[in-house]
């Protein structure tokens, strides 16, 4: 990832906000940041999981929160929102 060639401390935190804010300007490129997430082992939060539900354009929205209950994170208000606004 190249955030790491960046000198920033790489964060759970960190990574939620950069996958919401390229979710903006670049859906692929967020949704990318999102699986490195996992692979690079940092664990998506519900926040992180809202951020990627909230680009509308995700396919898989109710298989994201299938995963979501499965590793044990409770979907919240924005979830569900996000989870509706993908069937737009």
């Amino acid at each position: 990832m190249e955030i790491r060639d960046s000198g920033y401390r790489i964060t759970d935190e960190l990574m939620c906000v950069l996958i919401g804010s390229w979710g903006k300007l670049n859906i692929g490129r967020s949704v990318k940041l999102f699986a490195e997430v996992q692979e690079n082992g940092l664990s998506p939060d519900v926040y992180a999981y809202n951020a990627v539900l909230e680009m509308r354009k995700v396919k898989k929205a109710e298989e994201l929160i299938k995963t979501m209950l499965r590793i044990g994170l409770k979907p919240d208000n924005f979830t569900y929102s996000g989870l509706i606004k993908s069937f737009k």
